[in-house]
């Protein structure tokens, strides 16, 4: 049987695993290898190089510039990525947060997680009023 090879049962099979080679593309990774080299984009709105010379659209708070949708956030429509505009919807959006996948992320100042946002609030020294 096929599945014989990953199955490591005593007894019932002794053929070695098989190990396939490596994908070409993610064999010769380098640290200089990008995720847009590995999976080019497709034809998005967002991918899509503006004709008129502006620059990319990126979000207000994050400065993300890829996402599935752009949606409405406190300077007007389209101006807030996918995850900074639900949580703006929601009224959850807090200058500690960021998506992971954020440009702008930094793991001891930022989290994508509202449990922890709310946390490293609470953990800051209350500010001196002047």
């Amino acid at each position: 049987m096929d599945f014989c090879r990953n199955v490591s049962v005593p007894g019932e099979c002794q053929q070695e695993p098989v190990i396939s080679p490596p994908c070409s593309k993610l064999g010769s990774l380098t640290s200089s290898t990008s995720i847009d080299d590995l999976f080019p984009a497709q034809n998005t709105v967002s991918n899509q190089s503006n004709n008129n010379g502006q620059q990319p659209r990126r979000c207000t708070h994050c400065l993300s510039q890829r996402t599935p949708q752009w949606r409405a956030g406190p300077l007007g429509p389209k101006t807030l990525c996918n995850a900074c505009g639900v949580r703006y919807k929601s009224g959850r959006l807090l200058p500690e947060y960021r998506p992971a996948k954020s440009p702008t992320f930094v793991s001891y100042l930022h989290s994508n997680s509202h449990k922890k946002v709310m946390e490293m609030r609470m953990a800051l020294p209350p500010s001196v009023p002047k």
